[in-house]
Formats: structure tokens, C-alpha cells, sequence
């Protein structure tokens, strides 16, 4: 996460989504980043230090649609698990 320093308002919020599979070895990666404009005057501004786990993945899911990127890299693993290609190189 990238904060103000002078009132504690994040922000950025950097996210990852990840899938491993174990039959071929290879890993799934799509990231991103939210932007905020956080206003250290609304009733509802969260300092830095006062955020939770949760609260800062409720702001991801809020602005990412968590089930559309889930269902990607599940395309996408099922779609090299069943194709001919052998990704790699050769050193």
C-alpha cells in the first residue's frame, strides 16, 4: 500500500491473485492496484494504522470483480492443462 505520510490516508492498494497447479508445476499471476482518494474530513476516513486485513480487502473487492479474475486463471490453467504446448526454456 502507498500512503500520505501527513495524514495517513492511503492511497493505493497494490493485489495479487495466484493459483498453483500441482500436476504441472506452474503458477497463475494477475495484479493490479486500486487508487483512492482518501478525505482525512469524511466520517468514514480510515487512518493508516487503524486499518484491518478486511477492511482493505473489502476496498479491493469493491472496485475488482474478485469472482470474474478467479474465473480467468481457472480458464487459463484449465486451458494449458489441456493443450499441447510445454512452456519452459531451455537453461
Amino acid at each position: 500500500m502507498d500512503r500520505n505520510p501527513i495524514d495517513g490516508g492511503v492511497i493505493a492498494v497494490y493485489w495479487k491473485c495466484e493459483a498453483f497447479n500441482t500436476e504441472t508445476g506452474r503458477k497463475w499471476q494477475i495484479y493490479d492496484n486500486i487508487r483512492l482518494n482518501p478525505d482525512p474530513t469524511s466520517p468514514t476516513f480510515i487512518d493508516f494504522n487503524s486499518l484491518t486485513k478486511d477492511i482493505v480487502l473489502n476496498w479491493v473487492w469493491d472496485t475488482v470483480n474478485k469472482q470474474a479474475i478467479e474465473e480467468n486463471i481457472r480458464v487459463e490453467t484449465e486451458m494449458v492443462r489441456h493443450s499441447e504446448l510445454s512452456p519452459g526454456l531451455p537453461w
